[in-house]
């Protein structure tokens, strides 16, 4: 995702979310977004589970009860446009996680558009401009470990890409690994703890779905039961905290009925997929917790931002007026008196 915001007015940060939407995708504008934002969704309430797909992608051994850190998904860069303004140019990454004194870089895709190498390029020198440090006459600029997570299935996806940085007889090569979710069985995401690739697991039957062909459906039930049967488990081996129980097994339920949306057994997928219990949370007034959280999660979202956005001006401003101005001309922080930028200037 991205957006260029004007020093003078955020009518641009608005057209290009315009343009953004008006992409398209392969199941259309709605289902990508409830794809990509159940990824998101999971790295925030579910940060944790991060951790065993780290080890899994990276070949790191890194403990599951590690403090894991979410970094701000929002990198910003400046440049200058025909008119000589000054413009932000603001890119948001899927999850950006720092644990163990390293930078991890996710980037979710339900659609394979040929370009993501292009904006991992974009993103990771952003992240590892905005990370760099200097070292004597050296500034330091250190590429985050980066993977892309295909939620669907892509015929002939390679297990890499590469991104090469190539200056005057030199360059370094970047590798990019690609998981596709539909390569692992539930046995094995259950062996890794991969849980947090639970919620897309029935994607890889998107297609089978949209024939009523009873044996295929049949298959597909019994394939949501035993999502629903290998998260109850890890709950009750205490493999996932209740919280991440509950936030997993909600994404299941909302990302199997969007697959599902024109199939004729969605209702006994969403029931096998374990409506019963999401019930039950309902009735302890787990939505309401939930509106909360999200609520919470939004207004840290917003405060990551700021605090990037700031970073990146006083590096462009000398003086904290100047800073300020540009911030409230950002309709996202318009309201934000000097004192709430203020301290994050210091």
């Amino acid at each position: 995702m991205n957006n260029d915001i004007s020093m003078s007015s955020s009518s641009n940060e608005d057209k290009d979310r315009s343009a953004e939407l008006a992409e398209g995708s392969d199941t259309g504008i709605l289902s990508r977004h409830i794809y990509d934002d159940a990824f998101l969704s999971a790295c925030s309430w579910a940060k944790r589970l991060l951790i065993p797909l780290i080890n899994e992608v990276f070949g790191t051994d890194i403990s599951e009860d590690a403090k894991i850190t979410m970094a701000p998904n929002e990198q910003y860069s400046h440049k200058k446009d025909a008119k000589g303004r000054e413009r932000l140019i603001k890119r948001i990454t899927d999850a950006l996680i720092r644990v163990d004194g390293s930078t991890y870089h996710f980037e979710a895709e339900s659609k394979n558009d040929g370009r993501i190498l292009m904006r991992i390029a974009e993103y990771d020198t952003l992240i590892a401009h905005n990370d760099g440090f200097y070292e004597g006459n050296t500034f330091v600029m250190r590429l985050p470990s980066t993977a892309v997570i295909f939620l669907r299935k892509h015929l002939n996806l390679p297990a890499f890409g590469t991104v090469r940085y190539e200056t005057d007889g030199n360059f370094v090569e970047q590798t990019v690994p690609f998981i596709m979710v539909s390569k692992y069985s539930l046995e094995y995401i259950d062996e890794r703890h991969l849980y947090i690739l639970l919620p897309f697991y029935l994607m890889r039957y998107e297609h089978a779905l949209k024939h009523d062909t009873v044996s295929k459906h049949v298959l597909i039930e019994n394939e949501a039961a035993r999502v629903y049967d290998i998260l109850t488990k890890a709950y009750e081996d205490k493999q996932i905290t209740r919280k991440e129980y509950e936030h997993i097994l909600t994404l299941c339920n909302d990302v199997v009925q969007a697959i599902s949306d024109k199939s004729t057994i969605k209702e006994r997928l969403v029931d096998a997929m374990g409506t019963g219990v999401l019930k039950t949370m309902e009735e302890r007034g787990y939505d309401k917790g939930y509106d909360k959280g999200k609520d919470d999660g939004m207004i840290a979202g917003k405060e990551n931002g700021l605090k990037a956005m700031v970073d990146t001006l006083k590096n462009i401003f000398p003086d904290f007026d100047t800073v300020y101005e540009h911030i409230v001309a950002n309709k996202t922080y318009s309201n934000l008196t000097k004192e709430d930028v203020r301290k994050y200037y210091l």
